[in-house]
């Protein structure tokens, strides 16, 4: 019996002896073990597909429109471009839903965008998973001074999820379309350029080139992320890759901070420099870029042509998106992991681009509308003609609303959520729930749009 129980001992130490070693020389069956947990890690991360992607609750105080509060006679006036989705708000759009709508301050829809999914995603190869308008959906969009509306596309239980670029003209015809794997919030340039955030896959082993630091991906295949060039109908015009900028700019703490391996950089934005803003900011020149690349919790200045950094300033933020230009040079950003937990969390940020310095937007109080502001992921901020005010997209908790820059004060609000009956008889389905809220993923400041009439300007 006594020999029994040595021998049951031994073998659990040894048991334990060869785990350790699994772990600390990666030997059998390290890799297998390995791979199941990044399986069962995707799995987690599946979401639902019986119903169309974005949506963040049903039934409850879901209204069946988007519900506008105004706070203060202050609030703009200005009409926004909000980004929809397929499937939704399809009161207006019945077919496919709104991809993307205009509407005035008071909630009056004044134009949309409404596009057949089928011929958008025709010949679309190299993803895992279905592209369909159930699993795809827009996330940063631009109205040109032509007026096209350029569109960046994210796909759920889609690998990579990173789709690409269309562009479509004001009565919803596709123009044109780049699958490569653009991302995230763009920009268009008074020329038409196109500015996105974009991935690519590519094998690493060893050190970044140029250093002495590993890639810590144990696939041996990192996510490289940069900026890609469109001309203005949609041919590539040049790239400018992240992890190449921190090296040749002397910047290489920026890769060795990264914490996720396999996605080092993760940049989610950019926005052109124009002219005016050039003139604010020295060493900055006109066609430069600003960017946010959220692993490092960085916000840059990119040279427009080479990529060299110009100013950067991390550790201001936490997991930041979508920093965007104010009159003055300095920077408002939707900080989503940087604010007072008290007051949920997220925050809008005021950056100082040459000096480091930082101040918060908002919340400034511990109590008003919009609070608590919790945003873990995503989320969007865009900037009134005047500087004066910024329009806050917080997608977690489906609405989106207006922020006095110096005082931290809410001006309006709009509720993203609609009515979802037009889906469900589409579908055959009927529920007792026929309201729902989306994530939201951005509304713009509209001052000019060249096919409204007068009138509706």
């Amino acid at each position: 019996m006594f020999g029994r129980l040595i021998f049951f001992v031994c073998a659990l130490l040894l048991a334990f002896i060869y785990g350790l070693a699994t772990v600390q020389f990666e030997i059998f069956p390290y890799e297998i073990i390995r791979q199941a947990k990044n399986g069962f890690e995707a799995y987690k991360l599946l979401e639902d597909e019986s119903h169309q992607v974005s949506i963040k609750k049903r039934g409850g105080e879901a209204g069946a429109t988007p519900a506008i509060t105004k706070y203060s006679p202050k609030a703009g006036q200005e009409r926004l471009l909000v980004t929809g989705g397929f499937y939704q708000y399809m009161d207006k759009c019945p077919t496919h839903g709104c991809l993307a709508w205009i509407t005035d301050r008071d909630g009056k829809v004044l134009h949309t965008w409404e596009t057949d999914p089928v011929a958008l995603f025709d010949g679309a190869t190299g993803y895992t998973g279905e592209l369909s308008p159930m699993n795809v959906y827009p996330i940063g969009m631009k109205l040109g001074a032509d007026g096209n509306l350029t569109v960046s596309f994210h796909g759920r239980n889609i690998f990579p999820y990173t789709i690409g670029l269309a562009q479509f003209a004001p009565d919803g015809k596709l123009l044109w379309k780049k699958w490569d794997h653009s991302h995230h919030w763009i920009d268009v340039d008074k020329d038409g350029h196109v500015y996105a955030p974009s991935q690519r896959a590519i094998e690493m082993t060893g050190n970044f080139t140029g250093t002495f630091i590993g890639t810590r991906c144990p696939a041996g295949k990192i996510n490289d992320e940069g900026i890609r060039v469109y001309s203005p109908d949609g041919s590539v015009v040049r790239d400018l890759w992240i992890n190449e900028s921190f090296i040749k700019s002397n910047w290489p703490g920026f890769i060795y901070s990264n914490p996720d391996g396999c996605d080092p950089a993760h940049i989610n934005s950019a926005e052109v420099v124009t002219d005016a803003i050039a003139g604010q900011l020295p060493g900055v020149d006109a066609g430069d870029l600003l960017i946010s690349v959220r692993e490092p919790s960085l916000v840059a200045i990119l040279g427009g042509q080479d990529g060299a950094i110009k100013y950067a300033v991390a550790g201001r933020t936490a997991a930041q998106h979508g920093p965007q230009f104010l009159p003055d040079g300095s920077v408002v950003v939707f900080d989503n992991r940087g604010g007072d937990p008290a007051l949920g969390g997220t925050r809008i940020l005021r950056i100082d681009m040459q000096t480091g310095a930082a101040n918060t937007v908002f919340p400034q109080g511990a109590s008003g509308p919009a609070i608590p502001f919790s945003s873990h992921d995503g989320g969007h901020v865009a900037v009134s003609p005047d500087g004066k005010r910024v329009m806050v997209a917080s997608k977690q908790q489906s609405r989106i609303f207006e922020v006095d820059v110096e005082s931290g004060e809410v001006l309006w609000e709009m509720a993203h959520c609609m009515n979802m009956t037009p889906y469900l008889q589409k579908l055959g389905k009927e529920e007792k729930a026929s309201n729902a809220c989306f994530r939201t993923y951005g509304a713009y400041y509209l001052e000019n749009v060249p096919f409204l009439p007068a009138a509706s300007q």
